[in-house]
């Protein structure tokens, strides 16, 4: 008899094929890359990212991922995985195409981990490199191994062709595993393409469909769903759901237009009849289930609360193999409690083998084995693949067999159902928990001889109970314990002590008798309105609800009572229902008690005025087109870590948006919570027909109409600087307790705006009494020189009390980077503590690697730069320094965006005798909208230097007929030289005035040879 007589499966007949489309071949040929940037050339200015930091389109991201696969290239790291300790946003997405661009594979891990677990995995993996924006967790875990700490968005850079091949290892995706520890599953980009690729045949995604994927963004199923929409050119809604919790995700799919929704079963059952969730579901087009069994209940629900065209869909799949899909447009409902999990994806095949390894009889259960050449490519042990779980398939041409353990049935129609696990792996929330890892990890908690992880059904979810035996004392909380060692989704909701395991004749731990201890809880005799935790009555009885006990004990812990994640998003929506203030389920996890609640909830009524505010009336609306009434948008950007210290609110920026905001928020006052107003400028400014006063109006009443929203800080970079002072002022002038105001290098906007002005004035005239405390994070003058007309000045010019906090730059744009924003955090904190900034000592690995930075460090050093030092700054701001003489054929680079530093480069040029660059630069400058007389001098002076005399009188009478006489520029005219005087002389002049030009062209004038006179 031959091998293949032998053995069932090397056979065709039992196998069973898909009768799903077939995608394309080249799009299954293609790297990931590669079909990001065919869907970035088609689709290049739509959205492939929103959220509450803004909108980023397919060509940004796509510049994104070149520059952080330049960036991983260059790190000075040994050869290994890249870990990816990113929160989900822009730079997290671009780092899955990146990696791989950069010729490295890439280790997706959960950030909200214990950093324990997370350097485990980092260890198990080798990573050889870790990414991450500086999180205190992320920085634990990655201990010494090499790290970016990355700021997004990166300058962008082109995509390098090359990096990994389509077919070695790319991605490993951490699993809980039966052995006790871990698994870690190696994926190739075929494998994940091929996913894609089959997904988007079927699930009906295109270009203006936009998906919010609730749950960790660190699995397979994530990855998988959001390539889909991005390659189909979808977009993405990114939601920190342990942030910004179940109201935060439904405001997020209405603002963002999300259609496309993809939930547990348990998340949807959890939010579906919550009066808060209907607007959103309404314009659902489809919802698609993954992750647990989808009941034919849940497809009732559904329809009682989406559109009636509203499609659902429901995927079945592991990370090692292939997904299973079905429609509720393509298939029929069967009878029966479940939902069938669908048709096999076209590049795999599958069968069912009873219990002796046999395929199964027709209309029998069994094992359900996967055949494919795109399984996964195997377990990563020791830094390589070990393909030992995906034998070869008996009849060749390249395919492999995953055992899936799940026990399933086909029905007559084609469709597979799973019915259950042959091993102790099962879902919780969507998450795979192998149950022996639990207790793997529990055996090592001091005090315990034996353990046994009992899952049991609860209105509908799985949850865990730890029945433990010990041999001396435990700790006192053995849920927070592991809590240290293994993500919150695999900490048993209750833990049970036993005196021993009860057994089965066959030696087994008999689940079911341990289960049988758990006796129901007798009833309260009531409720009092207010307990010995000081919580109100409704929220009492809303933790004793969601929970589903009959009373809480004020000590007791959220999670040993039996909560999950689940349960604590339907929990902090019941207390922001009841304080109509939002609630972050981060700040909970601080305190998981109800005392803990009562504390957190004093805290956010501390920052709250002691009178309660109305409306303010502020008059009408303002001068100007713009009608703010209708224009300005509250959200929610970040929830405090912790305990929240208060509230701060962010002003729309110089174009309406809040992404200066949420670059605050992302990188200072973490135990604050962050609010901002954007606002709609139709394509215009906030400096356009004194909008910036409407805006400040409209703000102050949306802020004085909402008894919750009581700030403790306003904060703004540029002109929004100036809103939040002015907002102030405003609010300060009623009932207000006036705030403190953190303005990022603003300036004040009023000074000569006359009608307006005088109506601001007029505003704020009753604030004068009250006033506010404002910290103003500005450019440091690069002494011993100073700029013209500084933030700081003009505040002082008017009178207007402030600290100032200055960092070492000359570009206003730097003011609005991460790194200026950490630089400046711990001032912050102070400030926002005590209303006062301590004086920052900055070392100099703290200055600014940046072009602004290194321009103040060459003025600041007390010595002329040197040619290639002076060169090398403006080729960092993008002018060649050995420009050929302006013309047509040559035309001139354009300069740098901020003033100060235009003036200072031209200064610098003129000084270190580059005159071509200097001249080109003037001749820019001149013809702009800043400054234009200092440089026009500057413009006069380079022209006479080179003997054009009649050119440089033309420019100055055309200046003198522009804007009126002016001897000054007139006396350029012939030019006249003196000897160059010391360095130390030109620094007592201001930047960009006609003196410390004057004494720059004698400089240079000494240097082309030109004698005085």
């Amino acid at each position: 008899m031959s091998v293949a007589g032998a053995d069932p499966l090397a056979s065709d007949a039992p196998w069973r094929r898909s009768t799903l489309p077939s995608p394309p071949a080249g799009a299954l040929a293609m790297t990931l890359c590669e079909s990001l940037a065919e869907v970035a050339a088609r689709h290049a200015d739509r959205p492939a990212i929103v959220s509450a930091a803004g909108r980023v389109s397919f060509a940004e991201l796509l510049g994104q991922v070149g520059a952080l696969a330049a960036a991983i290239r260059a790190a000075a790291a040994p050869p290994g995985p890249v870990a990816l300790l990113l929160p989900a946003g822009m730079g997290y997405i671009a780092a899955w195409f990146a990696c791989a661009a950069a010729g490295r594979p890439m280790l997706m891990v959960e950030l909200a981990n214990p950093p324990a677990r997370n350097a485990a995995l980092l260890e198990a993996a080798g990573a050889a490199l870790v990414l991450h924006d500086g999180d205190a967790a992320a920085v634990q875990a990655a201990g010494d191994r090499p790290a970016l700490r990355l700021s997004f968005p990166l300058a962008p850079q082109p995509l390098v062709p090359g990096g990994l091949d389509a077919a070695v290892p790319a991605f490993l995706f951490a699993t809980s595993g039966s052995s006790g520890q871990p698994k870690l599953v190696v994926y190739a980009q075929e494998t994940v393409q091929a996913k894609v690729q089959c997904s988007a045949m079927v699930m009906g995604v295109g270009p203006g469909d936009t998906v919010m994927i609730a749950g960790s963004h660190a699995n397979f199923g994530v990855l998988h769903h959001a390539l889909v929409f991005l390659f189909r050119g979808g977009t993405l809604c990114l939601h920190d759901m342990r942030g910004d919790g179940l109201s935060g995700m439904f405001g997020a799919i209405t603002r963002f237009g999300v259609n496309h929704l993809r939930f547990t079963p348990s998340l949807f059952r959890t939010i579906a009849a919550m009066p808060e969730a209907a607007a959103a579901l309404r314009q659902a087009a489809c919802i698609r289930f993954a992750g647990e069994p989808l009941l034919r209940d849940d497809i009732a629900l559904a329809r009682a609360h989406l559109p009636p065209g509203c499609e659902v869909q429901n995927l079945y799949g592991s990370t090692e193999s292939m997904i299973f899909f079905w429609s509720d447009r393509t298939e029929a409902l069967p009878p029966g409690a479940l939902v069938p999990n669908g048709r096999i994806y076209p590049v795999a095949e599958f069968l069912l083998l009873d219990e002796a390894g046999r395929p199964a009889a027709e209309g029998e259960a069994g094992e359900l084995v996967i055949s494919s050449c795109l399984h996964a490519l195997g377990d990563w042990v020791e830094g390589r693949v070990d393909p030992a779980r995906f034998p070869p398939d008996p009849r060749g041409g390249g395919r492999r067999l995953y055992h899936t353990g799940d026990v399933v049935r086909l029905l007559p129609d084609g469709c597979m159902v799973v019915q259950g696990r042959r091993d102790r792996l099962l879902k919780v929330n969507g998450q795979r928990v192998s149950l022996l890892e639990i207790e793997a990890t529990l055996r090592a908690m001091p005090g315990c001889a034996q353990v046994s992880v009992q899952p049991r059904d609860q209105d509908g979810a799985t949850q865990l109970i730890a029945f433990l035996v010990a041999d001396h004392d435990l700790p006192a909380d053995p849920g927070a314990w592991l809590a240290a060692r293994l993500p919150r989704y695999m900490v048993p909701a209750r833990f049970r002590r036993v005196a021993e395991l009860p057994l089965l004749p066959g030696g087994k731990v008999d689940g079911r008798a341990l289960l049988a201890l758990l006796l129901p809880q007798p009833e309260p005799a009531g409720m009092p309105g207010e307990g010995a935790d000081g919580l109100p009555g409704a929220l009492r009885a809303a933790w004793a609800r969601v929970l589903g006990l009959p009373a809480v004990d004020p000590a007791g812990d959220f999670f040993a009572l039996g909560g999950d994640s689940l349960k604590l998003l339907e929990l902090t929506l019941a207390v922001e229902r009841h304080t109509g203030r939002p609630l972050s389920p981060a700040a909970f996890l601080g305190d998981p008690t109800p005392r803990g609640l009562a504390r957190l909830l004093a805290r956010q009524q501390a920052t709250a005025p002691p009178t309660p505010l109305g409306p303010t009336p502020l008059g009408p609306t303002p001068l100007g087109r713009f009608d703010f009434r209708s224009r300005i948008t509250l959200q929610r950007l970040r929830h405090a870590r912790g305990l929240s210290k208060g509230m701060v609110l962010g002003m729309p920026s110089f174009l309406g948006h809040l992404a200066p905001v949420a670059m605050f928020a992302a990188n200072a006052l973490p135990d604050h919570e962050v609010w901002g107003f954007s606002a709609e400028l139709d394509g215009r400014t906030l400096l356009d027909d004194a909008a910036w006063l409407g805006c400040a109006q409209e703000i102050a009443r949306q802020v004085a109409a909402m008894d919750w929203l009581r700030p403790d800080i306003l904060v703004g970079y540029s002109v929004a600087g100036y809103l939040a002072w002015l907002v102030d002022r405003i609010l300060a002038d009623g009932p207000w307790r006036p705030g403190r105001v953190i303005a990022l290098d603003a300036y004040p906007v009023h000074p000569g705006q006359g009608a307006a002005e005088a109506e601001m004035q007029a505003l704020i005239a009753g604030s004068a009494g009250r006033p506010g405390r404002m910290l103003l994070v500005c450019r440091r003058p690069p002494l011993p020189f100073a700029v013209l007309n500084d933030s700081a000045e003009r505040w002082q010019a008017l009178g207007v009390p402030f600290e100032a906090l200055g960092l070492p730059t000359l570009d206003h744009a730097d003011l609005n980077r991460a790194e200026a924003i950490r630089m400046a955090a711990p001032a912050l904190a102070a400030f926002a503590e005590t209303g006062a900034a301590p004086v920052m000592t900055l070392a100099g690995a703290q200055d600014f690697a940046t072009p602004g930075g290194r321009l103040y460090r060459l003025l600041a050093a007390g010595a002329p730069p040197t040619a290639a030092e002076l060169r090398q700054v403006m080729a960092d701001f993008g002018l060649p320094p050995d420009s050929p003489p302006d013309s047509p054929a040559n035309p001139p680079s354009d300069p740098p965006t901020d003033p100060h530093c235009q003036l200072a480069l031209l200064f610098l040029a003129i000084a270190v005798g580059e005159y071509q660059p200097a001249l080109d630069l003037a001749r820019q400058l001149a013809g702009g909208r800043s400054y234009r007389r200092g440089t026009t001098y500057a413009l006069v002076g380079l022209l006479g230097l080179k003997g054009r005399a009649a050119e440089a009188a033309a420019v100055a009478e055309a200046w003198c007929r522009e804007r009126g006489e002016d001897a000054v520029m007139r006396r350029r005219v012939p030019p006249h030289w003196r000897p160059p005087q010391p360095w130390a002389a030109l620094a007592r002049h201001r930047i960009g005035g006609a003196a410390l030009f004057d004494l720059a062209l004698d400089w240079m004038a000494a240097r082309e040879g030109v004698a005085p006179g």
